[in-house]
């Protein structure tokens, strides 16, 4: 809730540079944007009807798996940036969210796209993880 809730405003007037569109028009344009986000206009969503429409991934490892895997496929992402850290969660929350989804989330998605090329990851990971998967 704190993510959509109170950091998803953007003061109109940062959106494009001074002169090129009118507040109007760039209020209405994000106006528009994020009505895909829930009940944006209609006041503050709760976090149920957040993740239920699709706007937040949770749940227990296995189910933030499955959404995430059916995000991935959907939009074709190659490279994904997990917020697991947020508001005002403790510091050994976020660290154990940390640890949780590097332990028992990701390597369930590691076997997508295996046919692509990655040419943006850095080589050091790439060897890292050859190393690791041989000391199994």
């Amino acid at each position: 809730e704190y993510f959509f809730n109170k950091m998803l405003h953007i003061y109109p007037g940062f959106a494009d540079p001074p002169g090129y569109r009118t507040i109007d028009t760039i209020k209405a344009g994000l106006m528009a944007q994020t009505t895909s986000f829930g009940r944006a206009g209609e006041g503050e969503s709760t976090f149920d009807e957040l993740r239920e429409a699709g706007n937040v991934v949770a749940g227990t490892p296995q189910q933030v798996a499955n959404q995430l895997e059916q995000v991935i496929k959907d939009l074709r992402i190659g490279h994904l940036m997990i917020l697991n850290q947020f508001g005002s969660i403790p510091h050994e929350l976020a660290k154990e969210n940390i640890r949780r989804t590097a332990q028992e989330v990701v390597p369930q998605l590691r076997h997508l796209w295996p046919e692509y090329e990655d040419h943006w990851w850095p080589q050091n990971a790439i060897v890292r993880d050859s190393v690791e998967a041989t000391a199994d």
